[in-house]
């Protein structure tokens, strides 16, 4: 092998579109395969040989470069004496390659192991490969659409034989009626679902708006006094909450989820219109018909607003006043003692060394 292949060989290894010119890894690698670099610090040596010979500002060689690369370590191996590259290029070889045996594997490697689809010759995904002639075949095949020439011949017979029984069922069928006039196999239609049709009148509906809309403020205000009809998310649960509307059904998930849906995109609260539009979708969610909006309206109306907070237990050092003792004893420690007023100021009656006035003191 000459120099020009060994390039060549090394240039190509792991890059099969090399057009001849030659990194600094692949070099490295060259002079690691040859035995030409060594020790701990031969990475970084060969880094540096390999910056000197290549032109400054390249990161590749051309196979010139390579050959005076080639010449400096013929002659730093050989001396300068004739014929050295000669002598170097003969003990040159090419790139080696390795990897990882795998290691024998029985049920594997002895196909005389193998069961079922697999001792058959294993499954394969061109069976039903699609191609003209399968388009274009319009041979007989049984009711799962396999050939029946592809069967054996109690497969062949078989197969006929489920055409045939089929056949004739679907013909008695279409013949045989029941004593209602339907056809055997035919599903009956089930009647529609007749929901609450609502019998209030339009003054009755009036008033019902406006208690739904006591309910909406009551709830609107419920912690915050100066609501002038916006009800947050939180809020429009809690009206569901102490109304009775959730339970195990319409969870509190379903009921968030529905106020992102009935709510104006971009904005967080809803008005009282958007609010008496959602009992539709409440009667849906609850009971599985809008149809069933006075069933919804009956639990919205007679909801109200519910607080709860902890009650304290009682604590007998602190309840019993009877137990009380020093200073708490006398009526407890103030800090309206000192207060500072104007006439505390024009005080000028005489005190003692601490400030207390001789008429406040108990002789």
């Amino acid at each position: 092998m000459g120099l020009k292949d060994i390039y060549m060989a090394f240039c190509l290894f792991g890059d099969r579109n090399n057009k001849g010119t030659m990194n600094g890894r692949q070099f490295q690698k060259f002079c690691r395969d040859n035995g030409l670099i060594s020790g701990p610090n031969a990475q970084t040596d060969c880094d540096i040989f390999f910056k000197k010979i290549i032109p400054k500002g390249k990161r590749v060689m051309l196979y010139s470069h390579f050959r005076q690369a080639c010449e400096i370590l013929a002659k730093g191996i050989y001396g300068d004496i004739p014929k050295a590259l000669e002598r170097f290029s003969r003990k040159c070889r090419g790139p080696t390659a390795t990897g990882t045996v795998a290691e024998n594997v029985k049920w594997h490697d002895d196909k005389s192991t193998y069961t079922g689809v697999y001792k058959q010759g294993g499954p394969t995904i061109v069976d039903n490969v699609i191609t003209l002639r399968s388009l274009a075949d319009r041979s007989k095949a049984n009711a799962r659409g396999v050939k029946l020439t592809d069967h054996k011949a109690e497969g062949d017979k078989k197969g006929r034989n489920v055409v045939t029984n089929e056949v004739r069922l679907s013909r008695e069928r279409k013949s045989l009626t029941d004593r209602s006039g339907v056809k055997l196999g035919a599903r009956k239609k089930s009647p529609k679902p007749v929901g609450r049709r609502s019998s209030k009148s339009p003054a009755q509906n009036a008033a019902i708006g406006l208690t739904l809309k006591t309910v909406f403020m009551k709830f609107c205000k419920f912690g915050d006094p100066t609501n002038t009809g916006k009800m947050t998310g939180a809020k429009y649960f809690k009206f569901t909450k102490d109304c009775g509307i959730v339970d195990k059904k319409l969870t509190r998930t379903s009921v968030d989820l529905l106020f992102s849906k009935i709510k104006v995109k971009g904005q967080r609260t809803i008005n009282f219109a958007t609010f008496k539009k959602s009992m539709m979708d409440l009667a849906k969610l609850k009971f599985g018909s809008t149809d069933e909006i006075e069933r919804i309206l009956e639990l919205a109306l007679g909801g109200k607003t519910k607080s709860s907070g902890t009650k304290a237990d009682k604590v007998k050092f602190h309840d019993d006043k009877s137990l009380y003792t020093g200073v708490y004893k006398k009526g407890g420690p103030t800090m309206v003692d000192n207060r500072i007023t104007l006439n505390s100021l024009a005080d000028r009656s005489s005190h003692d060394a601490r400030g207390v006035k001789y008429t406040d003191k108990q002789w």
